[in-house]
């Protein structure tokens, strides 16, 4: 536990599977568990360095933002993020106001779920793009509407791409990891409603 970056609240399923894939990756991101929110603020009075919480749903007490409200109040500077398959505008949006750094979402391949949480480990903020219902009662056009919806990573990688370099040499270029570079991309095959680099 002393090397602990994330500290997993949920279902024990859920945060032992996270904790064999994340200490198996490369490099490895320990994982401390907490099966409530309770047992879960216990973690958080160890003197453990943990970087991240991550809020496996269901959390036992709680819904997930009162658990990030709870969180957030007693330490303001902890990142919080929700490992959820709800990509609604919004859950998007409640997870927001309760202060969530970001939500990694259960819908994306594993590698995609790693790159989103090295990049929360970083410091930065990720949530997905919304799932709207109703995209036909947009005022926009669909091209003002998908280049206004990207990050401007996701628009630099969309630069690169449009050259023809590779994953590697995208990577290369933006100073990031290739696993990185995978997650802009599916993010941008799914706003432009693609499913390859074709």
């Amino acid at each position: 536990m002393a090397d602990a970056a994330i500290l997993a609240i949920g279902n024990s399923l859920v945060t032992d599977l996270l904790e064999a894939y994340l200490e198996d990756a490369e490099p490895p991101i320990g994982v401390a568990k907490a099966v409530s929110l309770v047992q879960g603020l216990a973690v958080l009075e160890l003197p453990c360095p943990v970087n991240l919480v991550l809020l496996c749903a269901p959390v036992a007490e709680t819904d997930g933002v009162g658990a990030i409200r709870e969180l957030r109040r007693r330490w303001p500077d902890l990142p919080v993020a929700i490992l959820s398959g709800d990509a609604s505008s919004q859950a998007i949006q409640a997870a927001i106001e309760a202060g969530a750094c970001g939500i990694v979402s259960q819908r994306l391949p594993a590698p995609v779920c790693l790159a989103t949480l090295r990049l929360l480990l970083a410091g930065e903020r990720h949530f997905p793009e919304p799932e709207y219902e109703d995209r036909g009662s947009a005022r926009y056009s669909a091209a003002e509407t998908i280049v206004g919806s990207l990050t401007p990573r996701e628009f630099e990688t969309l630069m690169h791409l449009s050259q023809g370099r590779s994953n590697k040499e995208i990577a290369r270029e933006m100073g990031i990891e290739i696993v990185t570079v995978t997650l802009h991309l599916t993010n941008l095959y799914r706003k432009l409603g693609v499913s390859s680099r074709a």
